[in-house]
């Protein structure tokens, strides 16, 4: 059984009841947005109802207006994600939970983050190379030379985070 009509016929149908005066015309406007955010809903609605008896995969359960999942689907994929991955992972739940759920719900989550792992790692190596050659390195096996490695360390941990992890 599908409840919702085109948004065309709830605006003729709005224009129809302010001629004969039902509605004010000054709350036209916010009527017609109530109900084509309404006629969304439902159709959204409607989908995910058509795609649970199709073939359901996820159980829901519907609260109010929204469906919410019984259950996580379980990834396909493999975790191969590092310290990066994690990082990323810390992120994206202090940041930007948001994102991170619909992440999750669409089974992505995953893959994003083994490819930031990669990236970083890649862009890490490339880094340290870079600046080993441009700053000159004390003797091997000295404190001094541990302490450099810790500064240029710390200098490319900086930019991984600022330009990969953090965006």
């Amino acid at each position: 059984m599908q409840i919702w009509c085109s948004r065309e016929k709830i605006i003729k149908t709005l224009a129809q009841l302010v001629e004969n005066h039902h509605i004010k015309a000054h709350s036209k406007a916010k009527s017609i947005q109530f109900f084509i955010s309404t006629s969304i809903k439902f159709e959204r609605m409607i989908e995910m109802q058509s795609k649970k008896t199709e073939k359901p995969e996820i159980e829901y359960r519907l609260e109010g207006d929204r469906w919410i999942p019984y259950e996580v689907p379980k990834s396909a994929h493999k975790k191969k994600y590092g310290r990066w991955g994690i990082a990323r992972k810390g992120y994206l739940i202090d940041a930007n939970e948001g994102r991170y759920n619909l992440m999750v719900l669409n089974d992505v989550l995953v893959p994003h983050l083994n490819e930031i792992d990669k990236e970083a790692n890649e862009l890490w190596d490339r880094l340290m190379e870079k600046l080993q050659k441009q700053r000159t390195a004390p003797p091997q096996g000295t404190m001094e030379w541990v302490q450099h490695m810790n500064r240029l360390r710390a200098i490319v941990d900086e930019i991984i985070y600022n330009d990969i992890i953090r965006v």
